[in-house]
């Protein structure tokens, strides 16, 4: 069974919430793969089907929105040859199957989410100097939902996640407000989830892996990985936040990774506080899913 994600974000054993920004080299600020036609084609479904869950975007978002297209198109024609070509106002995806008209009359973040399999959401600034989220092509959210969120600040946002609002809001507004054009960011964030779908919208609905144990949890269990990148725009001053979701079954990962990851694993989960794992759905499951990786 093959493996998409190459991040491990548990490596260290630290289970919390942890800002762990790195700095990012422009020339790698997004990875189209392989997987790109397959990821492609279920946001076209969702656009279909469900369009107010997956785009929304404020008028004062407008131009932002165009810049993020701008940027975003000239640097995957520049650095990504292979899986992107254009031919007048046409972006052509040969390995996709797929081709964008830039000149469609769409909104264009949400054309520049048609490019890419990452999801891209627009923080701006309002007039208080809080950043909220303003514009967003959201196709794989991992149990939130964009209506719940759209228009809201970091913090409102963020409520949800454990010790957020107490130690690391006025944290993370430094940083978007410090953030420079010239040097984006990255960083990693990881669950265990019982669902194989990417688009995973609205709460969870109860506690994961209910009444499984052992081989069977294991069956169950997913990795859901998220490479989540911040780039300010250099002409509207708005933060482009992208999230790209890799969600893998858990025992190919552990096969993949050997006895190294499995203790890593091991280590991060027992080191989980009650707040984080009522945070990512494992309170009732953490012991047996320890127990179910240690018989790996």
């Amino acid at each position: 069974m093959s493996v998409t994600s190459k991040y491990i974000p548990f490596e260290s054993g630290h289970p919390g919430f942890k800002i762990a920004l790195m700095p990012l080299d422009p020339a790698q600020w997004i990875e189209p793969d392989e997987g790109l036609g397959d990821r492609l084609s279920e946001k076209a479904r969702l656009d279909e089907t469900a369009p107010d869950e997956v785009f929304r975007a404020s008028p004062e978002a407008d131009a932002a929105q165009r810049e993020t297209l701008r940027l975003l198109s000239r640097y995957l024609l520049e650095h990504h040859p292979s899986f992107y070509w254009k031919d007048g106002s046409v972006i052509h995806l040969p390995t996709a199957k797929r081709c964008i008209d830039l000149s469609s009359g769409e909104p264009p973040l949400k054309l520049a989410g048609q490019l890419v399999d990452d999801d891209l959401c627009l923080m701006m600034r309002d007039e208080d100097g809080r950043w909220r989220l303003m514009a967003a092509s959201l196709h794989f959210p991992s149990h939130w939902s964009l209506g719940e969120k759209f228009g809201k600040s970091m913090a409102e946002i963020h409520t949800p996640v454990p010790a957020f609002v107490e130690e690391m809001n006025m944290r993370v507004a430094r940083i978007f407000d410090n953030l420079r054009p010239e040097q984006p960011v990255w960083r990693l964030n990881w669950s265990l989830h019982d669902e194989p779908g990417l688009h995973l919208s609205g709460p969870t609905g109860g506690p994961r892996f209910a009444g499984v144990e052992g081989a069977s949890l294991l069956a169950k269990a997913f990795l859901r990985v998220e490479r989540q990148t911040l780039t300010k725009l250099p002409e509207t001053g708005a933060i482009l936040f992208t999230i790209k979701t890799y969600q893998d079954p858990l025992p190919a990962l552990l096969t993949h990774g050997g006895p190294d990851m499995v203790q890593d694993l091991h280590a991060g989960l027992s080191a989980m506080n009650a707040d984080q794992l009522s945070y990512k759905g494992l309170t009732d499951a953490r012991d047996r899913v320890l127990a179910a990786i240690s018989e790996t």
